[in-house]
């Protein structure tokens, strides 16, 4: 009876042409979108633009410098900063670059001279990459200065420079972008589409009107080997689809992979469990289809800009946090970094894949039982229908 409910579900999948392309192919199609969009990881060839005020060496070495810098593009020159800001706003330019009046003057004093930066805030991403490359344009051009004055003094610079800061930077050294949204955004695809499909698997023989079949085939095959036959044709898609998908991340786009496979599959697998005990639960307590849909969808879209994967939990309201803390997708992520760009084992991923495990327990738990409700209710309503039957029966007898 276990395979042949498991056979259904299969039946079921193939004749729904429609899920069946969900399943199989939006993630990968996400995928390849993905990776492509972030291939390069980090911004190049910033259209800029400047108002050369100074007009002095100073000037040009700083627009050369600049130009000369792979995150920029001198597109052109203004003449006021009101041109200059006007560009920024019709989007001719991300970056503007003020060289006032008098500023080589003031160099030349041993003052500091001060140029000025638009950019434009609407991107983030914009945003860090220009003003990363401008700062590192402007400390190279004014360490070159530094040094001829020490130079022109007899000042030997180690003496000077008594304190050094240095940093480095661990696991995303470039501060590549590449790096770890595209394995968030693919993990979140492929949720979404496996929860649009396990989100189904009660709710639509309910829908049917055929609730004493349902209930007849949940006793001859048992509440627990109901649900094992049902979920696990979407536990073998999902299993697949992050084996392919982060295959085709790794090996056609070239995104770091520093970890273990073996944990990687062990995090998959308990993350899958856990999905699938959270769509039966939709499933079990919604309804009809198209309100068990519209909660699977919502779970989907929320849990990713919850999870702590692109903004950090220590930035979120409490209450947020909490939400995000009761999401799957949450621990997966975290596990995801610690095994693809951290190269951790055990030790980093327990703590994940216990809270996977306590999320599979409770809502197959809370699915199971609302299935041994359901069924000894349908028992219930079936016997008190049969009460009359037999007092009619007995009375015509008589």
């Amino acid at each position: 009876m276990v395979s042949k409910s498991m056979m259904e579900e299969w039946v079921y999948l193939w004749k729904n042409k429609r899920l069946l392309v969900i399943l199989l192919l939006v993630p990968f199609v996400f995928t390849v979108l993905f990776g492509a969009a972030y291939s390069e990881g980090k911004l190049h060839s910033l259209p800029t633009v400047y108002f050369d005020e100074d007009q002095s060496a100073l000037s040009r070495q700083v627009i050369q410098a600049f130009q000369a810098s792979e995150t920029f593009e001198i597109v052109a020159p203004v003449h006021s900063e009101a041109e200059l800001s006007e560009r920024i706003q019709q989007g001719q330019a991300t970056l503007g670059i003020v060289l006032p009046s008098g500023m080589e003057k003031r160099v030349r004093r041993g003052e500091t001279g001060q140029l000025l930066t638009f950019v434009d805030g609407s991107n983030l991403a914009v945003v860090n990459s220009a003003l990363q490359g401008a700062n590192e344009v402007v400390q190279t051009i004014s360490g070159g200065i530094a040094i001829k004055r020490m130079e022109a003094k007899g000042i030997d610079q180690d003496t000077l420079f008594s304190l050094r800061s240095g940093y480095r930077m661990l696991y995303n050294p470039t501060l590549h972008y590449g790096i770890f949204m595209p394995l968030g955004l693919v993990s979140a695809a492929i949720q979404q589409a496996l929860m649009l499909g396990i989100a189904l698997c009660i709710v639509r023989h309910r829908e049917k009107g055929n609730a004493g079949v349902f209930v007849e085939r949940l006793s001859e095959v048992g509440v627990v080997r109901w649900l094992y036959a049902k979920s696990m044709p979407y536990f073998l898609i999902g299993i697949i689809q992050f084996g392919l998908c982060f295959a085709l991340l790794i090996n056609k786009y070239h995104f770091p992979f520093v970890g273990q496979a073996g944990w990687m599959l062990v995090l998959s697998i308990v993350f899958m469990v856990s999905l699938l005990g959270l769509g039966l639960l939709v499933s079990a307590f919604t309804p009809d289809r198209l309100q068990a849909t519209q909660i699977s969808m919502l779970i989907a879209l929320l849990s990713f800009p919850l999870s702590g994967y692109t903004w950090p939990f220590i930035a979120m309201p409490d209450a947020l946090v909490f939400v995000g803390r009761l999401m799957p997708l949450t621990y997966f992520l975290h596990g995801v970094q610690e095994i693809a760009l951290k190269g951790h084992g055990w030790a980093a991923l327990q703590s994940d894949l216990i809270a996977l495990g306590l999320i599979s327990a409770v809502t197959f738990s809370l699915t199971a039982f609302r299935l041994f409700r359901q069924k000894a209710m349908q028992k219930k309503s079936e016997a008190s229908n049969e009460l009359p039957e037999l007092e009619n029966s007995f009375q015509s007898t008589i």
